[in-house]
């Protein structure tokens, strides 16, 4: 489910190149060699029954999922968790897995090392939070299925569908000659690039992992000015200059680093593409696509 999007069109990719039998659910094809289920015919928890798959992987949420079913995205909260709860039956029934891409962003308290525990959460979720962890308890409670609360992916299907996050950002914002804004300089994240995300979800597919929350990130954090230093660096090879000017929310500084150690007793040691690797393999796929 949302394999048009940044995380699923990758995971699809991966998949395939791995031998997986994948089924896309989602409204139109966008793998040439994978079958599409069309949703807007199709009822997903039919699809479910009729393929019988191992695992069903939600790269959605709430987000698009429901626009068929009841015509509601976040008005009506209760109405759309019923539906989700349907699908997670559905699943279970079928003796298949859920696999739930999540937001560490958007569940943990800021400014400590974040932990898959619960007394790590923030006391003040926005609604996308809300929503994340609402469906992160139905999805654990019901079934041997997985949540992964990722970091801060980057990588290459983001620049071909949406400029989200600092990074895809900062790269556009210094090819068009117009100054990023930001929070603070000495904000911290922990960036994964997506082909090790998507690696480290396979990897956790093969491993057989179940009724767990896992983080999925580098456990590195990594500050605002230090990215933009080096895209800057990157840019300055066709003669660009990112600048840069802060937001409403100047100094704000958080920090949101994961703790990744349970997810390194499950899939042992892991050599990750460095920040710097993963903006340098942006910015030759920029380069290659705006023929630069």
């Amino acid at each position: 489910m949302g394999s048009r999007g940044f995380i699923g069109g990758e995971l699809v990719k991966k998949a395939l190149a791995r031998r997986f039998d994948v089924y896309e659910l989602n409204r139109e094809k966008y793998s040439e060699n994978s079958p599409i289920i069309n949703i807007k015919k199709l009822d997903i928890e039919k699809s479910v029954e009729n393929l019988e798959p191992h695992y069903v992987i939600d790269c959605i949420g709430i987000k698009s999922y429901y626009y068929k079913k009841s015509q509601l995205r976040n008005s009506d909260l209760n109405a759309t968790l019923a539906s989700y709860i349907e699908l997670i039956e559905t699943i279970k029934n079928n003796n298949s897995r859920m696999i739930f891409i999540s937001s560490g962003g958007a569940i943990y308290k800021q400014n400590q090392k974040l932990e898959a525990q619960s007394n790590n959460l923030s006391e003040e979720l926005s609604a996308y939070g809300l929503v994340n962890l609402a469906l992160e308890n139905l999805i654990l409670e019901r079934g041997d299925n997985i949540v992964i609360r990722g970091s801060n992916v980057f990588g290459s299907h983001r620049l071909n569908n949406e400029r989200q996050g600092l990074i895809t950002e900062a790269f556009f914002a210094a090819l068009e000659e117009r100054p990023i804004k930001i929070d603070s300089l000495l904000t911290t994240r922990d960036y994964i690039h997506i082909d090790d995300f998507v690696e480290i979800v396979l990897r956790l597919i093969d491993k057989g992992v179940s009724n767990e929350v896992i983080n999925v990130g580098t456990g590195v954090g990594t500050q605002s000015r230090e990215i933009l230093r080096r895209i800057n660096s990157l840019v300055a090879e066709k003669g660009c200059t990112l600048d840069f000017e802060f937001s409403d929310n100047k100094n704000l500084a958080t920090s949101a680093v994961l703790d990744i150690s349970q997810l390194r007793l499950k899939i042992g040691d892991y050599k990750f593409l460095t920040i710097s690797e993963g903006l340098k393999k942006n910015w030759n796929l920029i380069k290659i696509k705006n023929n630069l």
